[in-house]
Order: structure tokens, then sequence, then C-alpha cells
């Protein structure tokens, strides 16, 4: 029983001891007043050596927020940083022709805007500790079509001080260097896009194709009321019913592809007799490309925060002209 005793006695006098160095009180225990601001000085480190746990924590999270950002940004701009006036319209962009290279160099630039907006000013920990966080380049390093290397390069290293509550000033260093390899299906849904562009192209021009004989016929029998340049209503109306007789979309064990005809209109040109002398055909279509078993990350989708599939969104179209023979 003494035993027993003996050791609660202990343990309640560590309890307490802890308790009044975590409260800042000053008590003279085994070793004095130098003793314990030895104690609390440790006490300082520790805690400022956790901060830099948590700051490093944080950077990780950063980076992969910021990547799930940016490559899920950049395939709706069909794997851009930004869409231009020469690249797309309305934003969204028309399908470029990019390396390897250059859509990682695209990602790159997007995911390094986005981690810097993360870092951009100190992490504090426990309302107490600042911790300045290094600002970082952004380094990728293509694996295969659907892995990819992430560094995040610091100009400097994480960095923290304090005055402590016994008049020692503390400064701290430590690494803030990021390596990260993520399973991501950015590059390969844009290949898979490349590689099936072709193929709705084709298809708009076989609408083109059908939609010739059409026009011409109702053209020839005067059975259209366009009598000045620019759109005809008359012989839209006509293509849209050829539209939506090939309107369809597609999938194979990998991906899904879905299609809609976002413009479409015949414009035609008058000869100086006031017949319709030619007229051409303009088609646009907007494309979606995404996984057929999809994964879900957490992003910004424009309205709320939330997990969506990674999905490639990109502009393709189509004109095709033609002269209307005996117009003269």
């Amino acid at each position: 029983m003494k035993g027993n005793a003996l050791m609660i006695a202990v343990i309640m006098i560590g309890i307490m001891v802890a308790l009044f160095i975590g409260y800042g009180l000053s008590l003279n225990l085994f070793g004095g007043e130098g003793s314990l601001q030895k104690t609390q000085l440790q006490y300082s480190i520790y805690t400022i050596e956790h901060s830099f746990d948590a700051a490093k924590l944080y950077m990780d999270t950063s980076l992969n927020y910021a990547v799930y950002q940016a490559c899920y940004d950049n395939l709706k701009r069909a794997g851009l940083s930004e869409i231009t006036s020469e690249t797309g319209e309305s934003g969204v962009a028309y399908l470029p022709s990019l390396t390897s290279e250059e859509f990682y160099s695209n990602l790159k630039s997007t995911t390094e805007t986005y981690f810097s907006r993360y870092i951009n000013k100190n992490y504090i920990f426990l309302s107490e500790h600042g911790v300045s966080l290094p600002s970082s380049v952004i380094t990728m390093t293509p694996q295969t079509d659907f892995m990819f290397t992430v560094n995040a390069i610091p100009s400097g290293m994480m960095t923290t001080s304090s005055l402590t509550k016994t008049g020692e000033y503390i400064t701290l260093s430590a690494s803030a260097d990021i390596s990260e390899t993520y399973d991501i299906s950015c590059y390969s849904i844009y290949k898979k896009a490349t590689e099936t562009n072709d193929g709705i192209i084709q298809s708009l021009q076989s609408i083109i194709d059908s939609a010739k004989e059409s026009i011409e016929e109702k053209i020839s029998n005067s059975e259209t009321a366009c009598a000045s340049l620019g759109r005809c209503s008359d012989l839209t109306d006509a293509l849209d019913e050829i539209i939506n007789e090939h309107t369809s979309s597609a999938q194979d064990d990998e991906y899904i592809t879905e299609t809609d005809m976002t413009d479409f209109y015949v414009n035609i040109d008058l000869v100086d007799s006031g017949k319709i002398g030619g007229y051409s055909i303009s088609m646009t279509q907007k494309v979606k490309i995404q996984e057929k078993e999809p994964s879900y990350y957490p992003v910004w989708n424009g309205t709320d925060i939330s997990f969506e599939n990674m999905e490639l969104t990109y502009l393709t179209g189509l004109t095709g002209t033609s002269l209307i023979k005996d117009s003269a």
C-alpha cells in the first residue's frame, strides 16, 4: 500500500509541475529556479518543433489541393492554363495540339499559382507561433500517362522566432522541400481527346455532306425566303433537322465522350441577279470526355467546394462551302 501511495504522489507532483509550466507559474522544485527555466525553455523549443510539423503538413496538403484544382481547371480549358480570344470563345477553349511537355508546362503554371495562394501568409500554430513559409517553384515530371511527380522547390527554409517566458529569444528553421507522386487522369484524358477528335470532325463532315443535298434542293425549288446576305434562318432550320438525326454520344471501355452542338448556321452569298450564288455551313460543337469509372477529388467547381470527377471540355468545329450552279 505504501508503494502505491508513493507512486500516486509522484504522478500527482508531475502533473502539477506540467500544469504550472504550461501556465507560466514559477516554482522551486528539486532543482531551483534555474532548473525550472531550463524546463520552460525546453518546453518552448518542443512546441516550436511541433509548429514545424504542423506547417509542413499544411504545405503538403496545400500542394495536394493545388494539384487537384489545377488539373480540374486546366481540363475545363482543354489542357490550357488560360483561354485567350485566339484559343477559345465563351470561356471554352478549342482543342489545342500540345506535346506532353507543353501539357505539363500549363499544368505546372496553374499549380504554382494556386500553391502560392495557400502559402503566401504565415502559418499560425496554436494561435501562438507564426511559421514563415517560403515561396516555391513547382516542377513536374511525367512518369506514365496517368502518373506524374511534383516537386515544390522552396526559396529558403521554414522559420519561426519566439521570445520565451524565460527571456530567451529562439529562432529555428526547418526544411520545406516537398515531393509527391500523383496518380490522376490529367494528361491521359487530354490524350484521349486528341485521339478521338478526328472521328468527331469526320462526324461533323458527314452532317455537312448530308445537309448539302437538302439545302440545295430547297434553294433550287425557291423554298427559302432568304433574300439578303448573312445567316439564313430557313436553311438553318433545315440543317437543324439533319443535326438532330446525327446527334449521339460514345463510350468505350475506359472513357465516355459527350457532344453538344452549340452553334450551327447556313450563311448565304448573293450574286448580282439577286439569286443565291453560294452558301456555307458552319458548326461548333462542345465535347466532354471523362473516365467511365470516375475518381473524385475535392475542388472548387465554380459554385461550391465538392468532390468532382476530372472531365476535359473543348470546342471543335467545321465549315463547308458550296457554290450553286446556274445562279447567274
